[in-house]
């Protein structure tokens, strides 16, 4: 079954059920940039980028959010804590898979939020009939890299872009798959 590219963000959330995630809001825009020009944070991503380009960023994820009936979708989502963000998570439909990925805020690391997360997509993609989900990393992104395979995504082939591995999860069924709490 394939992925039905009129959903929109509301639609895979309630497959997610994570109470905690919502779509990107207008008021997210401080926490988006603060992350996005984290030195620290985007190592993992490519390096930090100017505020003029996490603008364009934040604005594109925004409209991504309206898009038409019929247009690609693509889904942004905040992590709460407490009731503010504290990690962005982003969803991308590809030709033959759903592309996941997660930032957290450096004050919410170890909280479990991106495994829960990641979770949660994983298993809603797959509940919406997703037949790939797929995790982009750095090839020296360690901790991704160890998130993802404890989540049961393996590493499938190197990404077009150098230093960077694709790692998919297929929902066929897995003796050593457990669901996470959410």
């Amino acid at each position: 079954m394939a992925l039905d590219p009129r959903l929109d963000a509301e639609q895979v959330l309630a497959a997610v059920a994570c109470d905690w995630l919502r779509p990107l809001q207008p008021e997210d825009r401080a926490f988006h940039h603060a992350l996005y020009a984290d030195p620290d944070n985007m190592r993992w991503l490519g390096g930090a980028i100017a505020p003029t380009a996490a603008d364009a960023a934040f604005a594109a994820a925004l409209a991504q959010l309206r898009r038409p009936a019929g247009a690609a979708p693509a889904w942004r989502f905040a992590g709460c804590r407490d009731g503010r963000p504290a990690a962005l998570f982003a969803a991308e439909p590809r030709v033959d898979a759903v592309t996941i990925g997660a930032i957290v805020a450096p004050a919410a690391r170890g909280d479990g939020l991106a495994r829960r997360g990641l979770a949660g997509l994983r298993d809603g993609f797959a509940h919406l009939g997703a037949s790939r989900i797929a995790i982009v990393a750095m090839a020296a992104n360690g901790p991704m890299l160890g998130l993802a395979a404890s989540l049961g995504f393996r590493a499938v082939a190197a990404s077009p872009r150098a230093g960077w591995l694709t790692l998919e999860w297929s929902p066929a069924p897995h003796a050593d798959r457990q669901e996470l709490p959410r």
